[in-house]
């Protein structure tokens, strides 16, 4: 194998390590809460944060042995499993009235395994009229023709082989100069789809991202700070800063639109 040291050190593998390791987190803080809308016992939120989790695994795995193209084949399944997590959570956001049903039709029936959520095309088309992305979506363009889309066709010239040069990428027996900057290319594509994704969980599910203050202080008998069951926990702190310290426009819009008091507001 003609893999590099300079390939070996890319800062891919460190950075797919805490992306995991965020989705673990939310996976384990998400299992406690309950989900309206499906028979579920479990939430259903958690295995998919957990699945998710994995398939970063399954990519890194095939990185770290040259199989980039077949790695860029997987962020697209990446890709595809977060834009079916955001449908669902806006969907069962819009859809949900426990006053009326107990369950969704559309998503009870996708989770039972008795059809199919829509099309992409057709989530997405959803996703861009939903009242619920209305102040994020300036930010994180995902319509038929924008920037998400763009990563999608990335992953799909690699998929359909429509360079020679995939070929290549799939075959580390053979030098290839270039290797490296597509090691960049696929990192570029999986930072922005996790980054799409972190934004809509802290919209979306800010429940997820709380602090276990309040609780601690109830189960230790003592009375809890006002306001800290609102508390973003530590692990999510650092993961919002890590993504938007250096994008101020897109924190103050998440900070405005959620419910959870970071440290410096507290």
């Amino acid at each position: 194998m003609k893999i590099t040291e300079t390939y070996k050190k890319h800062r891919i593998f460190n950075e797919i390590d805490l992306m995991m390791e965020s989705y673990e987190f939310i996976s384990t803080s998400s299992s406690s809460f309950f989900q309206g809308g499906v028979s579920a016992t479990a939430n259903i939120d958690s295995i998919i944060y957990s699945s998710l989790k994995n398939t970063l695994e399954s990519i890194k795995t095939l990185l770290e042995i040259g199989k980039i193209n077949d790695g860029f084949g997987l962020v697209r399944k990446y890709f595809e499993g977060v834009i079916i997590d955001i449908y669902k959570t806006v969907y069962l956001r819009e859809k949900y009235d426990f006053s009326k049903t107990m369950y969704v039709d559309m998503i009870e029936k996708w989770y039972k395994g008795e059809k199919s959520l829509p099309p992409y095309k057709n989530m997405i088309s959803y996703l861009n009229r939903a009242k619920s992305l209305d102040n994020i979506r300036q930010y994180f363009d995902i319509s038929e023709n924008g920037y998400y889309n763009s990563i999608k066709d990335k992953c799909n010239d690699n998929l359909h082989y429509n360079k020679f040069v995939y070929m290549l990428l799939n075959n580390s027996d053979y030098y290839f100069k270039g290797r490296e900057s597509y090691l960049s290319l696929i990192l570029s594509c999986i930072a922005n789809i996790f980054e799409l994704h972190i934004a809509c969980i802290f919209l979306l599910h800010p429940e997820y991202l709380t602090s276990t203050d309040y609780i601690d202080c109830l189960e230790c008998g003592e009375t809890p700070t006002e306001g800290s069951q609102n508390w973003v926990s530590p692990f999510g702190e650092n993961l919002f800063n890590k993504l938007w310290t250096n994008k101020p426009e897109i924190a103050k819009c998440i900070k405005d639109n959620t419910f959870l008091i970071f440290e410096d507001d507290r």
